[in-house]
């Protein structure tokens, strides 16, 4: 389906998930023997359409993750790589890490390694949709009652139709050249967000 392009997938695992109350990072916590990043990890080398896999860690984890990712049977991680201060600078570390492109159109899949439970299905619905529209992002609609407080007048707040809201999540995946130029725009302007479909629709994609 997918063997005229490539797809390469940015793993975002430097995050220090301070809200656990965890003595290490959540994407290290262990389930069943694995950790939280290794069980990420699996689903996307085990995907017969990800060519390259790139961990983005922070500075303290590096060994461990380099270790993990070290066995045979994660041979598409072709890098460990330290991240930066924020979840965006990590990612633009990542993309300077990936390979040369090539003669192949190619598609970057953003995910946090703290996300252990994407399915194969969606894996696959998020490259299909990227390869067709080039930027794509997964949500889920909300199931918490919305209010919006005015930033000035704090009494004066109105409930969100929930029906017309989703949360947005991971994957996130992107023509390689467009999320490039996204990033490059952002971080020339100092601009920072939450997620990756954000800078892509700041070039009014």
């Amino acid at each position: 389906m997918y063997k005229n392009n490539k797809i390469s997938v940015i793993i975002a695992a430097a995050g220090r998930g301070k809200r656990m109350g965890t003595k290490v990072p959540k994407q290290y916590i262990k389930i069943n023997g694995e950790t939280i990043l290794e069980i990420t990890t699996k689903r996307f080398q085990k995907s017969e359409y990800v060519d390259q896999i790139i961990v983005v860690t922070a500075k303290d984890q590096l060994k461990i993750s380099e270790r993990l990712f070290s066995k045979s049977n994660y041979d598409k991680v072709i890098k460990v790589v330290v991240g930066g201060m924020e979840r965006q600078d990590s990612i633009n570390i990542g993309l300077s890490n990936l390979r040369p492109e090539g003669s192949h159109k190619e598609y970057i899949l953003i995910h946090d390694g703290a996300r252990p439970f994407v399915s194969d299905e969606i894996i696959e619905r998020a490259i299909e949709a990227a390869v067709k529209y080039d930027a794509i992002v997964t949500a889920v609609p909300t199931k918490d009652t919305i209010r919006q407080i005015d930033g000035i007048n704090k009494d004066n707040s109105k409930t969100l139709d929930r029906i017309m809201l989703y949360n947005v999540q991971t994957p996130q995946c992107f023509e390689r050249q467009l999320i490039t130029k996204a990033y490059k725009m952002a971080m020339d302007e100092n601009f920072y967000s939450t997620d990756d479909g954000s800078l892509v629709e700041r070039l009014g994609f």
